[in-house]
């Protein structure tokens, strides 16, 4: 399995149409993307993800602020069960259902991405991982839609600065406050609450690490409210400070890019755009 990109990438409201040579599977961070592959209709959102096979052509489109874990990756002779068995659903199905206990590794990945003392030997390592993962129990969530959960996930994201409470959460998911809890201590493994929690800290971790502003403005756009809040959340998740985590994140940019942010793979690579 050779794995030949990871990247983040945000799409445009304007409609695109192509095809490639390699697999391509498209995961959600943050918003929702539109897509048709072969004339199949379907969306990139919560835990929807689109899989793209090699020569189908494929259209996308996305409205509003989003972002999207995007793997490319070619299929070769000593292919694992898992990802083979991935790689066939993908020729059936490009739309399928993304186990929510992955939505960590994603976040995870959504990091690395930026992360400057990651080497690509190691992303490459960790996107073979979650093809495998991906892999695993395939058949068995062909046809699963969690949709309160996909809501539930998409509101916390698009308000995470806002003040939230569970009863909020619940009735943007069109469900109960117990069944919120239910669903996301089965899926999830953590409250609705905890779950906001995660969301934040990866915020404030991508923008610290892409990013030149203030921490405190770092803070408020993470949805903290004030900068010792962060510090103290950053801290006990991490075991670092905000500020110790943007210094080593500056030591290890290559130095022609220290002189500006990075940005999130909206130029460049192999399969941009795709």
């Amino acid at each position: 399995m050779a794995v030949t990109g990871i990247s983040r990438r945000s799409y445009r409201d304007t409609t695109l149409t192509h095809s490639h040579g390699h697999h391509q599977v498209v995961l959600a961070l943050e918003g929702s993307l539109e897509m048709e592959v072969e004339g199949r209709g379907g969306r990139v959102e919560g835990c929807a993800l689109v899989a793209v096979a090699p020569g189908r052509s494929h259209s996308c489109r996305a409205d509003g602020r989003n972002r999207f874990l995007v793997l490319d990756w070619d299929a070769e002779d000593g292919l694992d069960e898992a990802a083979l068995r991935f790689a066939d659903a993908c020729a059936r199905d490009p739309f399928l259902a993304l186990d929510p206990k992955l939505l960590p590794l994603l976040r995870f990945l959504d990091g690395a991405a930026a992360d400057a003392t990651i080497g690509a030997a190691e992303r490459r390592d960790w996107a073979r991982l979650l093809l495998r993962r991906l892999g695993a129990g395939i058949g068995e969530r062909r046809t699963l839609r969690i949709r309160r959960l996909d809501r539930a996930l998409g509101f916390l994201a698009a308000n995470m600065t806002e003040p939230l409470t569970v009863g909020r959460i619940a009735a943007a998911a069109h469900t109960s406050s117990s069944h919120l809890h239910a669903l996301f201590r089965r899926h999830l493994g953590r409250s609705p609450m905890g779950e906001l929690a995660e969301i934040r800290l990866e915020h404030a971790r991508r923008l610290l690490a892409e990013g030149d502003g203030s921490i405190a403005s770092v803070a408020v756009a993470a949805g903290y409210a004030e900068q010792s809040s962060l510090t103290r959340a950053f801290r006990r998740r991490f075991g670092i400070t905000p500020a110790r985590y943007r210094q080593g994140q500056r030591r290890a940019r290559p130095a022609e890019s220290r002189s500006k942010p990075q940005e999130s793979g909206s130029s460049g690579g192999r399969g941009q755009g795709r």
